[in-house]
């Protein structure tokens, strides 16, 4: 599956002329289909990531594919890049038949869990619901399963050895207090609004070594997350 965030790589860049003009079309036909986005948002997706990979937004002056889509389209970053991962990972009609939010989650869910499963496998995938209050743990059809169910079933997905704030796994008292240490440091630098998202885990290794992992960090924090992350394991 193509990454979100490749959208806004520099791609196939046209001559200046051509890219304005090319932009122009598409931010027009883009504002026609907002007109019924609930409908349209695959369409609007896949138009997304075309002026993505085309690096057309900078021929107006934008850094980058968000900057253009909430200046020019009144698009939110999270509405722009759930379009773009949806319409890159599904066909047209897988995304009518579920809608983005579902489909986003689900995404979300087959990235959190330790099976090797794709877009493709969504449809037809069950869904671990892990136990809530009285309510035992369970298994439902993907196209059975409502939005909070499946919101219930991301956050409490953990690849097998993950850790957030308890340890999965046995660890030297050193790599836990070094993890909640780093762990502080990571949610200060990315900030209150991403500090839910973003994770610093460790899991054993084959060989016996303890591997630390982070997951989560936006790509224009991601020099000084790893900066923080650095200072505070020493």
């Amino acid at each position: 599956m193509r990454a979100a965030g490749s959208a806004d790589g520099e791609g196939m860049r046209l001559p200046g002329p051509a890219a304005r003009a090319a932009l122009d079309r598409a931010t027009t036909e883009i504002r026609r289909l907002q007109k019924d986005a609930s409908r349209n948002y695959w369409v609007i997706g896949r138009r997304l990531l075309q002026v993505g990979e085309l690096s057309l937004h900078r021929a107006r002056g934008f850094a980058t594919i968000q900057e253009y889509a909430e200046k020019t389209l009144g698009l939110a970053k999270y509405a722009t890049f759930q379009y773009i991962r949806v319409a890159s990972a599904f066909s047209a009609e897988v995304a009518a038949l579920f809608g983005p939010e579902k489909l986003d989650w689900a995404l979300r869910y087959i990235a959190r869990t330790p099976e090797e499963e794709g877009p493709s496998d969504i449809p037809t995938l069950k869904i671990r619901i892990p136990a809530s209050g009285e309510d035992p743990a369970v298994e439902k059809p993907f196209e059975e399963i409502t939005l909070a169910e499946l919101r219930l079933a991301v956050t409490g997905a953990r690849p097998k050895g993950f850790m957030r704030k308890k340890p999965a796994e046995p660890f030297p008292e050193q790599i836990v207090a070094s993890l909640a240490k780093a762990e502080k440091a990571l949610d200060k630098v990315v900030g209150r609004a991403q500090a839910k998202a973003a994770e610093l885990g460790a899991r054993n290794g084959q060989d016996g070594e303890v591997l630390i992992e982070v997951r989560g960090i936006p790509a224009e924090r991601a020099r000084a997350a790893f900066r923080a992350l650095a200072g505070a394991w020493r």
